[in-house]
């Protein structure tokens, strides 16, 4: 791979990071009870607890939820991180 052809992946690759930064996932427990909004980066933005689990007097169920709906989310993040992947055809090898 030629200098021009790495400099060119370089470009594609900040493009991009920038859209992923843009990027917005949620992800949900079961019954949709907790949901969780992560970026393209996987930074949490925002989790949302439904007002019948904070009647509860389960802490472990709620810990639970919490947990899937990041992981959710998170795993929904990746599926538009790969997608975007394959628009610029992967990752070249850059040789670093």
């Amino acid at each position: 791979m030629g200098i021009f052809d790495q400099t060119k992946a370089i470009v594609q690759l900040k493009k991009l990071q920038k859209e992923l930064q843009k990027t917005e996932s949620v992800g949900s427990s079961p019954e949709d009870k907790v949901t969780a909004k992560v970026n393209g980066e996987f930074q949490l933005l925002e989790v949302s607890i439904d007002q019948s689990l904070l009647n509860q007097e389960s802490k472990e169920l709620l810990e639970k939820y919490i947990v899937m709906a990041c992981s959710d989310a998170m795993s929904a993040a990746k599926k538009v991180a790969a997608e975007k992947m394959k628009g610029i055809g992967g990752l070249p090898d850059l040789g670093i």
